[in-house]
């Protein structure tokens, strides 16, 4: 998730501190992307108006996507 989406949607960092309960100053301390963690408490605060999967992918290059899964038997 980008900060600039919770941001949008809460109008403020401190805002955004206020609703997961910790100091604005950690919010700094993010940059531009918000931990996944976050993300996901966003996602649940916000009753999905945030959605931390779609958020996550954003912030995930493509070399550390899965590019086939197995499944293993035996």
């Amino acid at each position: 998730m980008h900060i600039n989406q919770a941001v949008e949607y809460f109008g403020n960092k401190i805002s955004i501190a206020k609703a997961l309960g910790i100091s604005s100053a950690s919010i700094s301390k993010w940059g531009e992307k918000v931990p996944k963690l976050r993300a996901y408490q966003l996602q649940v605060i916000t009753n999905g108006a945030l959605k931390a999967d779609s958020l996550i992918l954003q912030n995930t290059n493509t070399k550390g996507l899965i590019k086939n899964e197995r499944t293993i038997t035996g």
